[in-house]
C-alpha cells in the first residue's frame, strides 16, 4: 500500500474534509495525523530547513481548514491538493527571502551571514554523498527542485505533479530529465566513483529516507 493511501476500514478523505468543513474538529485532527508527515517530509527536502518546514506545514494545514471546502475528490486526491499548498507557500517564503537579502545586503556583514545547511554524520562517506545530493538538490532552480522532490524523493504521478505545479504533462516530464542532468553535473563527487545516472538514481533513493522526519 503507498505511504498516503486508505484501507479500507478508515474513513475517506472528502468524508473528512467535508465533516471539517462542517466544523468537527475531531475529522480535522484525523486529516493531520495522516498527512503531516508527508507535508512536512516535502517542505524538508524542499527547503533543507526541519523549522521552516515545521511552519510550512502548520501553515498548509491551518490553510485546509479555512479553504477546505474548496477540495473536491473528484478533481484529485487530497495528498495533489496539499502538496500544492504547500510548494506555494514554500515558494512564498524564498520570494521574501530574496527580497529581504537585497534589502538587506548592503549592512549585512560577512560574518553575520548564514551558515549553510550541513549533514552533522557527513564524515562518513556515504552521509557526505547524501549530504552532496542534498545540497545540490536544494541549489536547484524552483522549478526544477519541486519536480525532484515531488516526482523522485515522494514518488508523485506525472499526472498528480503536472496538477500540483500547473503545467502539462510533457513540461514535467522534460523538466525531470533535465534536472536529472543537472544533479549528474553538480555531483562531481559522486560521478567520480560511479556512473553518474545510477548513482543519482541511488542518491535520491537514499535522500527521501534520510530526509524522512524523526518520530
Amino acid at each position: 500500500m503507498e505511504p498516503d493511501a486508505i484501507a479500507p476500514s478508515e474513513t475517506s478523505d472528502s468524508d473528512l474534509v467535508r465533516r471539517m468543513s462542517a466544523g468537527d474538529r475531531q475529522a480535522f485532527g484525523q486529516l493531520f495525523q495522516r498527512y503531516q508527515r508527508t507535508v512536512y517530509r516535502f517542505a524538508v527536502q524542499m527547503t533543507g530547513r526541519p523549522d521552516v518546514a515545521e511552519d510550512v506545514a502548520q501553515d498548509v494545514f491551518m490553510a485546509l481548514a479555512r479553504t477546505g471546502h474548496r477540495y473536491q475528490a473528484a478533481g484529485g486526491r487530497l495528498t495533489t491538493y496539499l502538496y500544492g499548498v504547500a510548494r506555494h507557500l514554500v515558494l512564498q517564503r524564498e520570494r521574501q527571502r530574496r527580497v529581504r537579502a537585497e534589502t538587506d545586503l548592503e549592512q549585512l556583514e560577512a560574518g553575520d551571514r548564514p551558515t549553510p545547511w550541513v549533514d552533522p554524520a557527513d564524515g562518513m562517506l556515504h552521509a557526505a554523498r547524501l549530504a552532496a545530493m542534498r545540497r545540490a538538490i536544494l541549489r536547484l532552480p524552483a522549478h526544477y527542485r519541486d519536480i525532484i522532490v515531488l516526482c523522485e524523493l515522494n514518488a508523485v504521478s506525472y499526472d498528480d505533479a503536472a496538477a500540483i505545479i500547473g503545467c502539462p504533462v510533457g513540461t514535467v516530464r522534460s523538466r525531470l530529465s533535465r534536472a536529472r542532468r543537472l544533479l549528474a553535473a553538480r555531483c562531481h563527487a559522486v560521478e567520480r566513483q560511479d556512473d553518474g545516472a545510477a548513482a543519482v538514481k541511488l542518491l535520491l533513493a537514499g535522500s527521501a529516507r534520510m530526509m524522512e522526519p524523526q518520530s
